[in-house]
């Protein structure tokens, strides 16, 4: 949970973004974030990984350790202000031909992203090295620190400075400088100021694979909005990446549920002299696809009576009628867990840039052609279609080293198939019907299906047992 909050700053802060910026303003919002997190992943050069596998290699020799985990940092903050200083001298013509036509300037919100960016991965890289040395407890208020200064600080910035920027962007700025200094701080206090480059060196080969991968996972996740911007308005990037938002609640539910079985998944992957899975491994994904199924009728039902409750700016509303389709993009997530899952339990990593390369390049091709004739829905197309390529990639990659074995097709894929189906023709029909009945009979289909799918082992379900 304490990891999941800088995410879930982002959710949290909805009801107030939507009460005080403008549609316009959201989308403006969106790409600044954008911005930060890509500045995130350069400066950061993947060492938040790196950190996690080499302190396991060096943790017998302290010395050693110490002089990596200091140059370590050393390295990121010579990167980072190398990345804030050439951000300053061309930013400024780099936005005014790359949005030429859109009121997003680089002064002063877009330097201030980069400079956010620069200190979030000061942050992000000694939030893994807790996790790496099991400090739970430093780790929980770290996060919670860095949460809390982002949301009290953008919500008094919202007040003061009503549709504006100022608010939220300067909040993020001051929130990263803060728990980035302080990450620095307590990193030069105990491991002193180092910088060893011939050790760094010596880690860069695992570093630049995975440091592809995230640029690639961004290009992903983050590029469409970009993407968006070459062919709508500002106000309908901020449409969609309001909708998104809203649906974060269904990734947050997913990785939780994910990160609760996932250690005991690679340990019995781990024990076996051929891997693949079983059918406990499987009955894991099973649960978690029932949880993708529930939890997306549930939001599909929720967000509009939910959003009612609070006073919005025009716009925002256009976004309830995004939310069920986003909503299908996650139905298939378990499903790509599952077949990403070999991956890591065979420490098989090689492929991976290859494979996000063709999901990255599809997904650009779709949104350009789909986006000028379909607006929002078609970069949703091009969510749906490139997630379906990246299982497709995946699953082949791995079947002839990983054996998927007793899986049960109607539970991993045949109920979030039909119930996302059903959702999808509903919608495009265009029925007359109040949406609060449509979307609560979706509740009442997914309950049906999983009610009809597991129907034998409800059968073994003793309640005298469970209430004991």
């Amino acid at each position: 949970m304490a990891g999941s909050l800088p995410l879930a700053s982002a959710v949290v802060l909805l009801p107030f973004y939507v009460a005080h910026l403008s549609t316009e303003l959201y989308g403006a919002l969106a790409i600044y974030l954008a911005l930060s997190m890509v500045v995130q992943i350069i400066v950061t050069y993947s060492f938040d990984t790196s950190l996690y596998v080499h302190y396991h290699d060096f943790k017998t020799d302290s010395e050693k350790l110490a002089t990596f985990i200091s140059s370590c940092f050393s390295f990121m903050l010579v990167l980072g202000a190398a990345v804030v200083v050439i951000a300053g001298l061309t930013g400024n013509v780099v936005f005014e031909n790359l949005f030429a036509g859109q009121p997003l300037v680089f002064f002063p919100f877009g330097m201030l992203s980069v400079i956010t960016g620069a200190f979030q991965a000061l942050f992000k890289v000694n939030t893994s090295l807790l996790q790496s040395r099991e400090q739970p407890t430093r780790f929980f208020w770290s996060n919670l620190i860095n949460f809390s200064l982002i949301a009290v600080l953008t919500i008094a910035g919202l007040k003061f400075f009503p549709n504006s920027l100022a608010g939220p962007v300067g909040a993020r700025v001051i929130a990263a400088m803060v728990s980035g200094t302080g990450a620095l701080i307590r990193i030069y206090r105990e491991f002193g100021v180092q910088f060893n480059y011939p050790l760094l060196r010596s880690t860069f080969g695992f570093n630049t694979y995975s440091f592809i991968y995230q640029l690639q996972l961004w290009a992903v996740n983050y590029l469409d909005r970009i993407l968006m911007v070459f062919f709508l308005p500002l106000d309908r990037v901020g449409v969609y990446d309001f909708a998104f938002k809203c649906m974060l609640v269904v990734e947050f539910s997913l990785n939780g549920l994910f990160n609760s079985f996932y250690p005991k998944v690679l340990s019995k992957v781990a024990a076996q002299q051929v891997k693949g899975t079983s059918i406990e491994i499987n009955r894991y994904f099973h649960g978690l696809t029932a949880a993708a199924v529930l939890v997306v009728a549930g939001c599909i039902f929720l967000f509009p009576v939910i959003l009612g409750l609070f006073e919005i700016k025009p716009g925002y509303l256009q976004a309830l009628v995004v939310i069920p389709f986003i909503g299908l993009v996650y139905l298939l997530k378990p499903l790509r867990l599952y077949v990403a899952m070999p991956y890591s339990a065979l420490k098989y990593t090689k492929p991976l840039p290859l494979y996000y390369l063709v999901v990255t390049a599809f997904k650009i091709g779709v949104m350009v052609a789909a986006i000028p004739l379909y607006g929002i829905d078609g970069v949703i197309m091009a969510s749906a279609a490139a997630l379906i390529v990246e299982i497709l990639l995946l699953y082949s990659g791995s079947r002839n080293r990983f054996a998927f074995n007793n899986l049960n097709m109607y539970k991993l894929v045949a109920v979030p198939v039909v119930f996302g189906l059903i959702v999808l023709v509903t919608e495009l029909s265009g029925i007359a019907v109040s949406e609060t009945v449509i979307h609560f009979v979706y509740v009442v289909v997914a309950l049906a299906l999983l009610l009809w799918v597991y129907r034998n082992e409800f059968r073994l379900i003793d309640p005298l047992r469970l209430v004991r």
